[in-house]
């Protein structure tokens, strides 16, 4: 999975999740092994970087009650940009470990947020804490806010029983999930 931005010195960032692999497998999905990253440049596209933004303990999840026939969600990267590019914010899904440290059935959305001027990254925060229940998120390319205080423009998928796929689906704003410089 990938996603795409520019900053404002027009460089490319490609927000993506990358993993190791063997000739056996297609690649892993054990904790440690996989992780959220930022793939950019500085020069126009001469040189590029790797930034591994976070290594969350499980990849992807099945929802629902019991992971048997439930609802599939990989992490869902994705990246957006303040309105004048100061600032990148990569967002994906995963189960606070505080939740289950084990299954990855309660998602909620995790962000981290890069400035231009310092080079400097907030760290991974769970921006949604303790909601366990934002499947399929979208984010729009920019946020709001260019002096000290963003917010994200996130929707989800709200479903109300994971062992029907029939129902209508129900999309949710996530109203208040902000990043300051602080």
């Amino acid at each position: 999975e990938v996603d795409i931005a520019v900053d404002g010195s027009g460089n490319l960032h490609i927000a993506t999740v990358a993993a190791l692999t063997d000739a056996n497998t297609i690649w892993s999905q054990v904790s440690g092994s996989w992780g959220v990253y930022d793939l950019y440049t500085t020069d126009g596209g001469a040189t590029w970087n790797a930034q591994l933004l976070a290594q969350p303990p499980m990849y992807g999840g099945d929802y629902g009650t019991d992971n048997a026939g439930g609802w599939r969600q990989s992490p869902g990267v994705q990246i957006a940009t303040d309105w004048n590019g100061n600032k990148v914010f990569i967002v994906w899904s995963e189960t606070d470990p505080n939740l289950d440290p084990t299954n990855n059935y309660y998602p909620d959305v995790y962000v981290n947020a890069w400035d231009r001027a310092t080079g400097n990254w907030t760290g991974a925060v769970n921006a949604t804490a303790g909601a366990g229940n934002i499947f399929y998120h979208v984010m729009a390319y920019y946020v709001q806010g260019t002096s000290g205080t963003y917010e994200l423009n996130i929707a989800y998928q709200g479903i109300q029983d994971a062992t029907v796929s029939l129902n209508p689906v129900q999309f949710v704003f996530l109203d208040g999930v902000q990043v300051t410089d602080a």
